[in-house]
């Protein structure tokens, strides 16, 4: 597997990554959580892994 196959699902992750993890932290501010660490790591791997298997699939 070489990485230059994926780097366009890689970097679809990656946004999807930085933008969900934005938004729940600006929306934490308005709304704080008690475990907002714990939310922003399941925000992260969830987000990542749609924008990857999302573009994955278009092709």
């Amino acid at each position: 597997m070489e990485i230059d196959e994926y780097r366009e699902e890689f970097t679809s992750g990656a946004i999807s990554l930085v933008i969900a993890v934005a938004v729940t932290y600006a929306v934490s501010l308005a709304y704080p959580s008690s475990d907002l660490q714990w939310a922003l790591i399941a925000v992260a791997f969830a987000s990542f892994f749609s924008g990857f298997f999302s573009t994955l699939q278009t092709e």
